[in-house]
């Protein structure tokens, strides 16, 4: 939700009050353990090792028959017995 909406969109779809992100430093101090103890790359882009986007998890898994295309995913979708 937060990579499409802003932080209002979402406060408002919420019907919250108000609506904050902890910060980097504040999520690593809610676990009690050093920050050295997590990879923070999907958060600040700082990865451990060179990253090549061919090698994306998602292509990874529907090469090694893991997670099925859009194709079959949509077939196998089309082919479920309808409630409604």
């Amino acid at each position: 939700m937060a990579a499409n909406h802003s932080l209002e969109e979402i406060r408002k779809y919420l019907n919250a009050d108000s609506l904050h992100y902890l910060s980097q430093d504040g999520m690593v101090k809610a676990t009690g353990l050093p920050k050295e103890s997590f990879c923070m790359a999907c958060y600040d882009g700082n990865y451990p090792v060179a990253y090549d986007p061919a090698v994306d998890k998602d292509i990874i898994e529907r090469r090694n028959g893991r997670r099925p295309g859009l194709t079959d995913a949509l077939a196998k979708e089309k082919a479920q017995f309808k409630l409604f």
